[in-house]
């Protein structure tokens, strides 16, 4: 199909969607760019690690399959491909397009310049992990650029991954505060942030984002990954080898 024409069947069927209420679950979602569209799939990680979704769905049908309208106002569009590749892309957001909606991108990012490549395709929120950003200078640099920049720390086994080393997520929270960070997202990759942890980035963060699928009460806004109604299987290989 010839690219144009692709790009103006997907502007035709763009969803529309309205404000998301304060306090409530943001959905996530891994996401691609494929001749016939956007595809998005369950996002789940090892680690650093995305793992491949064993189910592919255009990303309409997600969106609407389990929200309400009055639900689909923002949501997380992870690129799995960039943080298998390791290198942040923009070919999936040139195709992006969800008509209403505040787009929160979580993607591979290390410096201030891919900051800026990332707000020139239009995303209203970029989510950088904390473990791909090259050092703390780089990491004060991204704060210098833009306020619309939230870090995620990435967790894994109850602890925070770094560039360097695993850390408590307490001493990584406070290294991004000391950066000018004061909205930070915490993802638990595999549940095992504790309910103390949990507690403690509550009291000293609380405007701090949640990202688990474990039951967390007392902050503004939780991320979770979005599963479709029909149960699907668990995926078991790498998004990329």
């Amino acid at each position: 199909m010839p690219e144009g024409r692709r790009f103006r069947e997907m502007e035709e069927t763009d969803i529309m969607v309205h404000a998301f209420p304060r306090g409530m679950e943001i959905p996530a979602m891994f996401v691609r760019s494929r001749e016939s569209g956007i595809q998005a799939g369950l996002p789940v990680f090892r680690g650093r690690d995305p793992k491949r979704p064993p189910e592919w769905r255009p990303l309409g049908e997600a969106l609407r399959d389990s929200l309400s309208r009055e639900e689909r106002g923002t949501f997380v569009a992870v690129d799995g491909d960039s943080l298998a590749m390791k290198e942040f892309s923009p070919e999936m957001m040139k195709s992006l397009r969800v008509r209403g909606a505040d787009i929160w991108l979580l993607t591979h990012v290390e410096d201030a310049d891919d900051v800026f490549d990332v707000f020139n395709l239009g995303v209203d929120t970029l989510l950088a992990p904390f473990h791909t950003i090259r050092s703390v200078r780089d990491l004060r640099d991204i704060h210098d650029v833009s306020d619309s920049v939230v870090p995620v720390v990435f967790c894994m086994n109850g602890s925070a991954l770094s560039a360097s080393h695993p850390m408590p997520v307490m001493e990584a929270l406070d290294e991004l505060v000391d950066a000018g960070f004061y909205r930070n997202c915490v993802f638990d990759t595999d549940g095992r942030v504790s309910g103390y942890d949990w507690d403690s980035v509550r009291r000293s963060q609380p405007s701090a984002i949640p990202f688990t699928e474990s039951e967390v009460s007392g902050f503004q806004n939780v991320i979770r990954p979005h599963r479709p109604r029909r149960p699907i299987p668990r995926p078991s290989s790498t998004l990329r080898q």
